[in-house]
């Protein structure tokens, strides 16, 4: 799952890599019934 999802991120940079993260971790935490409406990267280092 995340190796396809990388894949696509390389093609369509369309979101940043910790939005990307956010969404990933919350399929493989809360599962397709209890998806969040936005997740979000919770400690997420800031930028420089």
């Amino acid at each position: 799952m995340v190796a396809l999802v990388g894949e696509w991120w390389l093609d369509n940079r369309a979101l940043g890599k910790d939005e990307v993260a956010a969404h990933l971790v919350n399929l493989s935490y809360n599962g397709l019934a209890h998806l969040d409406r936005s997740p979000r990267a919770v400690g997420a280092p800031s930028s420089p």
